[in-house]
């Protein structure tokens, strides 16, 4: 009989693995092919692979008739046998073991259920809503806060969305979660098995990588659509000031009020938008630290937006004064047409008072005649 120690421990028993043993992710569930019982939709077990091995090893016991009587075979010698019952035992503990081992090595994996069982959407949109912070606090004299100033000047803001502490701080906890999965070793030896986790290994890290990119590609695309607005507005404005003035055509009332609404929200905005570029830094700087930076044309834009916002208020100044007497001889016009509507709203008025019939002398059809008579005069 081999001494015990020979048996155990089991890392010392074989010096390499008899079966090869996948681990995968179907359905939601990590399993292993081949399973160790028999389960629907596998061709065979590894215990029952095993078992099947025992019985053929104990089926030896059966070739060769027996010596002492001529009839019969050495089978019962062969399972009542206290060394067989011992070495059969230390393989039951051997399987179980093995067996224990690798769920403890599935585990690992189920730690991390979350990748594939939680809803991506949901739980982005949960992170979004929880800690949402305006993305910038100011307010001007009049009391209108910095998204009403963006959105009267018709600048993109989008929602409410966390301090970018907040984001940086999930990325980095979704890169560390993928980057630890791949580094995982694989396959491993457990006891007699060879244990492939590979495959469940590299769904686990696309899933981590599609979490991480959900709020990678968030954040890209809502820092491009805010610098993609604002470079239009200042573009937009400068473009309305700067392009044609109205003192080369001051019979040209659109393009009077087209510039004075561009000196209106240049004026709105003044304080705000120089407000608006520092926290898009700041936005493009974590991007660039979880390898996701911003294109270059944009880049250039942040880069060279300030020093044109203070050129589009400088401009601002300069056309204000410039068309200080259209301005004038404009709301000159605008009194006057108040005062002419003023008037004929008094004569419409006297002559309704003169004419209609206000007492019981006028008949039905001479009461509305008068009307429509009156009425169709001032259409």
């Amino acid at each position: 009989r081999p001494p015990r120690s020979t048996l155990f421990p089991y890392t010392t028993l074989f010096r390499s693995p008899l079966f090869d043993l996948k681990v995968e992710l179907k359905d939601k569930e990590i399993v292993f092919e081949p399973p160790f019982l028999p389960t629907e939709g596998y061709a065979y077990s590894l215990r029952g692979v095993l078992d099947g091995w025992l019985k053929d090893f104990f089926a030896m016991a059966t070739t060769m008739q027996r010596v002492d009587s001529q009839t019969g075979d050495y089978l019962n010698e062969m399972k009542e046998h206290f060394q067989m019952q011992c070495l059969l035992a230390l393989v039951s503990e051997l399987i179980d073991n093995t067996e224990a081992k690798c769920m403890e090595y599935r585990e690992t994996f189920l730690q991390h259920s979350f990748l594939w069982t939680e809803s991506i959407t949901e739980a982005f949109d949960e992170f979004i809503s929880d800690g949402a912070v305006e993305f910038v606090k100011y307010e001007d004299e009049d009391g209108n806060s910095f998204a009403e100033i963006m959105n009267l000047c018709g600048v993109y803001l989008g929602g409410k969305i966390p301090p970018m502490e907040k984001f940086d701080k999930e990325i980095v906890r979704l890169n560390s979660l993928k980057k630890g999965i791949s580094d995982m070793k694989a396959p491993i030896d457990i006891h007699w098995l060879r244990v492939n986790a590979f495959p469940v290994k590299m769904s686990l890290v696309q899933y981590a990588s599609k979490w991480e990119m959900q709020y990678t590609n968030f954040l890209k695309e809502h820092t491009e659509r805010i610098l993609d607005s604002s470079t239009e507005f200042i573009q937009r404005v400068r473009g309305g000031l700067m392009d044609k003035s109205p003192v080369d055509d001051p019979d040209n009332n659109e393009l009077l009020y087209a510039v004075m609404t561009c000196n209106r929200d240049v004026k709105l905005a003044m304080e705000a938008t120089k407000k608006l570029f520092p926290p898009i830094r700041d936005q493009c700087a974590t991007l660039k630290k979880h390898g996701v930076p911003m294109d270059d044309d944009r880049l250039q834009q942040l880069d060279t937006a300030p020093a044109k916002w203070d050129e589009v208020i400088r401009v601002s100044f300069d056309v204000k004064e410039m068309i200080l007497p259209l301005r004038a001889k404009e709301i000159g016009k605008i009194r006057q047409q108040i005062d002419d509507f003023t008037q004929q709203v008094e004569e419409y008025r006297k002559e309704f008072c003169e004419r209609c019939p206000f007492t019981h002398e006028f008949t039905y059809e001479e009461s509305y005649s008068t009307i429509d008579e009156i009425g169709r005069a001032h259409v």
